[in-house]
C-alpha cells in the first residue's frame, strides 16, 4: 500500500490511464474524421460518351486511353489510304501499258504504210534531168504505139523517172497503148501512173522535156 501512495508510482498509474483514454477516444471517433473518398475518375470512350475509368489497378495494355486509340485510328485509316493509292497506281500503270502496247502497234502499222508508200516513191535527182530529157524527147517524137512497146522491155524506175519529165499530153496515149498491149501491161500501166504522181523531182522540170 505503501508503493501504491509512492509519488512515482501515481504518475506512472496516471500515464497509463492518460493514454488509454486517449486511445479509446481517438478510436471511437475514426469513422468520423476518415478523409472522403475522392471522386471517381471518368473518361471519354471512342464513340463519346463518358464512362467511369476503371476504380481498381489494370495492366498497362488493358488500361484504355483516348490519345493511343486515336493514334490507332489514324494509322488505320492511314494504311487503308495507302493500299488505295497502291490499287490506283497499279490500275494507271496497267492502262499505260495498254496504251503504249496501242501505239507500239500504231507505229509499226505507220512505219509499214510508209515503207510500201517509199517503195512507190521514185526520187528524181537534179543531176538526172538533162539525161531524162533528152529520152524524153526521144519517147515525144515516137508514136505512142512504139514508145510504148520500147518502155514495156524497161524496169519501172527509169520508165517513171522518163514519163515524169513529160508533158501530161505526151504521157496519156503511150500509157494507154501501153494498155492495149494485154492485161498485165494495163496493170502494169495503171501502177505506172500512180507512180508517176508520186515520183519527186524538181517542180522546175516538171513537165518540161
Amino acid at each position: 500500500m505503501k508503493a501504491l501512495e509512492s509519488p512515482l508510482v501515481s504518475s506512472v498509474v496516471g500515464g497509463v490511464a492518460f493514454l488509454a483514454t486517449w486511445l479509446f477516444t481517438l478510436l471511437s471517433a475514426a469513422p468520423s474524421i476518415r478523409p472522403a473518398a475522392a471522386p471517381a475518375k471518368t473518361i471519354i470512350a471512342p464513340d463519346g460518351t463518358v464512362v467511369a475509368a476503371p476504380s481498381h489497378p489494370v495492366e498497362s495494355w488493358v488500361y484504355y486511353n483516348p490519345e493511343v486509340d486515336l493514334l490507332m485510328k489514324e494509322l488505320k485509316s492511314e494504311r487503308k489510304a495507302l493500299a488505295t493509292k497502291e490499287q490506283e497506281l497499279q490500275a494507271l500503270a496497267d492502262r499505260l501499258k495498254a496504251e503504249r502496247t496501242e501505239l507500239d502497234q500504231v507505229a509499226a502499222s505507220v512505219k509499214k504504210m510508209q515503207s510500201e508508200i517509199d517503195q512507190q516513191l521514185t526520187d528524181i535527182k537534179a543531176e538526172e534531168i538533162p539525161n531524162l530529157k533528152r529520152l524524153a524527147k526521144t519517147y515525144s517524137t515516137m508514136t505512142p504505139a512504139g514508145a510504148a512497146e520500147l518502155l514495156s522491155k524497161l524496169d519501172d524506175v527509169p520508165v517513171v523517172k522518163t514519163l515524169a519529165v513529160m508533158k501530161e499530153a505526151e504521157v496519156g496515149p503511150i500509157l494507154e497503148a501501153l494498155t492495149r498491149m494485154g492485161p498485165t501491161e494495163a496493170t502494169r500501166a495503171a501502177a505506172l501512173t500512180e507512180k508517176i504522181r508520186l515520183a519527186k523531182q524538181p517542180a522546175a522540170t516538171k513537165g518540161k522535156p
